[in-house]
């Protein structure tokens, strides 16, 4: 399951992107708000469609970016420009290679897209704190100023858990985006597959769906610091950890909903984790 370059690479990246697509537009309560702001099903199918299109662009923009620094720099290497990782390039243009003016404004785009993309992110969290955590384990029903004061609350710790890994990480070698990549399929692949048990199981109860998820992101993470922090080799290429979480998801769902009684019997999973 190692990926490689070339055309032995194609296909982990096809199935692994499909499925990391899935999750992440899916499942991913980062995405799937936006899609609730809108005021018909009908336009959150158009918006989710055209949100494929514009990634597609995006992407695109971004090869064609690297093309020209690449013929900027006379197809020179990172380490021939004195760089130690693929990612310091881009900034090296924006200082040096950018009027003092542009790169300024550039770096304020780049800081007001981060903003944009950290808020939706602590929005997500929040939200899904105050319904799926907060709301159930309460025994009376939430009004809407005890909903907005925990969401603020909840907005200040998940804020301030974001800094503390931030604080200590550390990495010298390799490509930014990979790595996000990589980290983000650890648990998009469990969510996605905690949602399909839901769907595809009527057996499957709460608890079920989040063990098998809690055991899918043990799972990738074992894969993912071996690699990285104890032997230095890969085992499994970071694009099939979604796949691979969805499987151990179904799996291990599976086997917990099998001690259940009949589904006439039992609640059905309307919410996975």
């Amino acid at each position: 399951m190692v990926c490689r370059s070339g055309a032995s690479g194609l296909i982990p990246s096809l199935l692994g992107g499909t499925v990391f697509a899935m999750a992440s537009h899916g499942s991913d309560q980062l995405i799937v708000q936006r899609l609730l702001a809108c005021r018909t099903k009908a336009e959150a199918q158009k918006a989710l469609i055209a949100s494929g299109f514009v990634v597609v662009v995006q992407f695109a923009i971004f090869l064609v970016v690297g093309l020209a620094l690449w013929g900027w720099y006379n197809h020179a290497t990172p380490a021939e420009l004195g760089l130690t990782r693929d990612d310091e390039i881009f900034p090296k243009f924006i200082i040096e290679g950018l009027p003092a003016g542009v790169s300024g404004l550039l770096l304020a785009g780049i800081l007001a897209a981060a903003m944009s993309t950290l808020s939706s992110s602590l929005s997500a969290l929040s939200s899904s704190t105050v319904t799926d955590v907060v709301a159930k384990l309460r025994r009376t029903p939430m009004t809407k100023d005890d909903e907005l004061t925990t969401g603020r609350i909840a907005t200040i710790v998940w804020g301030l858990l974001f800094i503390l890994p931030a604080t200590f990480f550390r990495s010298d070698e390799g490509s930014i985006v990979v790595l996000a990549l990589g980290i983000a399929g650890i648990t998009y692949g469990g969510l996605l597959g905690a949602f399909v048990l839901g769907i595809v199981n009527k057996r499957a109860r709460t608890l079920d769906a989040n063990i098998a998820f809690l055991c899918a992101v043990a799972t990738n993470a074992f894969f993912f610091v071996m690699e990285k922090y104890v032997v230095g080799e890969v085992w499994i290429a970071w694009q099939w950890y979604p796949l691979l979480g969805v499987l151990v998801t179904l799996a291990v769902g599976g086997l917990l909903s099998l001690r259940h009684s009949s589904p006439a019997e039992v609640e059905p999973l309307d919410r996975a984790v």
